[in-house]
C-alpha cells in the first residue's frame, strides 16, 4: 500500500482505539481522496469508513452500507474477511431496503460460510419485498431444512414468510 493511503490509515486506526472517531474519520477521508487506488487501497479505505460509520454514535447506517459495498465491490477482501464483510453489508443494505443487494450479499455468503438465522431470514423477506415469491418458497424452505438439520427449531419468522409467500402462488388472483 502506498504511504499516501497507509500513513493517514495507520493514524486513524490508533484514533479508532482511542475513541477518537471523528479524528480517525478525517484521517481516512485524507486516504479516500488519493487518485487511482488500488483495488486493496480501495478496500482498505472503505472498510475502515464502514467501522468508523458503524461505531459513531448515532450510527451512520447509509454511509456504513456505501462503505461496505465499496468494500465488495473492490474485489480485494481478504477470504478470511469475506464473511463477516457479507454478513455486515447484508445486514445494513437490508436497513437500506435495497433488496438486491441483501440477496446478492447473501449469495456471496453462502459461498464462504453457513447463513445463520438472520442471514436466513433477511434473505427470504428480501426475495418476498421484491414478489420474488417462487424464490422467497425456496429459500424459506432451505432455511428449515438447514435449521432442522442443525437441531434447531424453524424460524418462527421464516415459516410466517412462506405461508405468505405461497398464497400469491397459490392463489394468483388475489
Amino acid at each position: 500500500m502506498r504511504t499516501l493511503i497507509g500513513n493517514p490509515i495507520n493514524e486513524s486506526l490508533k484514533l479508532i482505539d482511542m475513541g477518537d472517531l471523528t479524528g480517525a474519520l478525517a484521517k481516512v477521508t485524507i486516504a479516500d481522496a488519493v487518485p487511482m487506488k488500488t483495488p486493496y487501497e480501495e478496500y482498505t479505505v472503505s472498510k475502515f469508513l464502514g467501522t468508523i460509520f458503524v461505531k459513531q454514535m448515532p450510527q451512520n447506517l447509509s454511509a456504513a452500507a456505501v462503505a461496505y459495498n465499496r468494500q465488495i465491490a473492490s474485489g480485494a477482501a481478504p477470504n478470511d474477511e469475506k464473511p463477516g464483510m457479507y454478513a455486515m453489508a447484508l445486514r445494513l443494505n437490508y436497513a437500506a431496503n435495497d433488496f438486491a443487494k441483501v440477496i446478492s450479499n447473501v449469495t456471496e455468503l453462502q459461498k464462504v460460510d453457513k447463513l445463520d438465522d438472520t442471514a436466513w431470514e433477511v434473505l427470504v423477506q428480501s426475495y418476498f419485498n421484491t414478489m420474488d415469491y417462487k424464490n422467497a418458497i425456496t429459500s424459506a424452505k432451505d432455511a428449515v431444512a438447514a435449521e432442522i438439520a442443525g437441531g434447531m427449531k424453524a424460524n418462527p419468522a421464516v415459516l410466517g414468510l412462506l405461508l405468505n409467500a405461497l398464497l400469491p402462488v397459490a392463489l394468483p388472483w388475489t
